[in-house]
């Protein structure tokens, strides 16, 4: 493929390691700089299965904030709002996060994320969304030109990217996954990331 050897000969010409991606079949710049990191809580950070966070959740969540802003935005009953804010402040992560939304209603997610752009002064294109539910986060973050990654895991893991929601940019099953795709992607970017 041509493009690839063109990104061989320009690592080379950097310096740099060269690192193929799994791209996405839709046209867009996935390694505009990176500023937020966008989570869903349910299943992607927190196992509601388990009534845990997922084991590599809580240094994922450490690493990353040392480079990039992180935010959450989460459908969550209203009952347990203070729950998961609690468990977040118990587990010592809660101030990693700068904006922390959650809403009741599945279909008001995208207006949630919108709303989060405009409180942080960022556009999509400089956002990365993480969910493990491509229905929600995954179809909102391809449709605004956010970078995304499905954390293909969990209740979610079978359900299949169609024209609706387009295909992640990334797939994880692990997010201890999730800061090396974010640092190669920062070195093709010369580090300017966060």
């Amino acid at each position: 493929m041509a493009i690839v050897a063109l990104g061989k000969q320009l690592a080379t010409a950097l310096q740099v390691p060269f690192v193929e991606f799994p791209l996405a079949q839709r046209p867009k710049e996935i390694f505009a700089v990176a500023k937020m990191i966008i989570f869903d809580y349910g299943r992607t950070l927190y196992d509601r299965e388990t009534d845990d966070f997922f084991p590599d959740a809580i240094p994922v969540v450490r690493t990353l904030a040392e480079k990039y802003r992180l935010s959450i935005v989460s459908v969550s009953p209203a009952d347990e709002e203070e729950t998961r804010i609690k468990a977040l402040r118990e587990q010592g992560i809660l101030d990693h996060f700068e904006e922390i939304v959650f809403t009741e209603n599945g279909d008001a997610k995208s207006k949630e994320y919108e709303a989060l752009l405009r409180k942080v002064d960022l556009k999509a294109n400089e956002v990365v969304v993480v969910d493990d539910y491509i229905i929600r986060g995954i179809a909102w973050g391809n449709a605004a030109g956010a970078t995304t990654v499905w954390f293909q895991n969990g209740k979610f893991a079978d359900l299949v990217p169609n024209d609706e929601t387009g295909d992640p940019d990334f797939t994880i099953h692990s997010l201890s996954e999730l800061p090396k795709i974010l640092d190669q992607a920062c070195h093709f970017q010369r580090g300017q990331c966060g």
